[in-house]
């Protein structure tokens, strides 16, 4: 944080600079880890007002999906579903197939939340099809991963069971230990 309020003084002679909203961004997510939610916002929404008055609408569109997270780990997922349809939106216009991707990752993960299981299944195998056709290894391990979940939570435990051991084998293969270890508990 203090590397980082450092930068701020630096550009205070440039507020027209993108890495003012960066800057502002990276504050976001160091405040979101620390569990300071409202400072967490406060430093996204100047991202998202900059980005805003430039017109960038992918800047737009990320710190609408930072905002959908910051709601989504204080449990308030409607909050999180309307900054992450929005992103979604956006993303999808602008043909940017990697975000879209998670943003359709993120809505299955909010639906769950939100007991739709339907539409949380429908999103997640959306996102396993955009990872598979970008051959996006890690998305494609942690899709299966949330489709599992969603078999699991909807008692087809056989499906769950499939999909989980598929996502634990990509996640070994990458080299993801904790994703390992995650799908392993679940």
């Amino acid at each position: 944080l203090e590397s980082y309020y450092k930068v701020l003084d630096l550009l205070a002679s440039h507020p027209e600079s993108s890495m003012m909203a960066q800057t502002y961004s990276q504050i976001a997510s160091i405040y979101q880890a620390l569990g300071d939610y409202e400072k967490a916002y406060t430093n996204q929404l100047r991202t998202l007002l900059f980005y805003e008055e430039h017109n960038d609408s992918l800047g737009i569109a990320h710190s609408n999906y930072n905002l959908g997270g910051i709601f989504f780990y204080q449990e308030q997922y409607e909050n999180a579903l309307k900054h992450y349809l929005k992103a979604n939106a956006i993303v999808a216009a602008l043909g940017n197939e990697r975000l879209i991707y998670a943003s359709l990752a993120a809505l299955g993960s909010v639906y769950d939340k939100l007991g739709d299981l339907d539409k949380s299944l429908d999103h997640n195998i959306r996102s396993l099809e955009l990872a598979k056709e970008q051959n996006y290894k890690t998305g494609i391990a942690y899709a299966l991963g949330n489709i599992a979940m969603n078999y699991l939570e909807s008692s087809n435990f056989e499906q769950a069971e499939k999909f989980m051991a598929e996502s634990a084998a990509i996640k070994l293969e990458l080299g993801d230990r904790w994703g390992v270890i995650g799908a392993n508990i679940d």
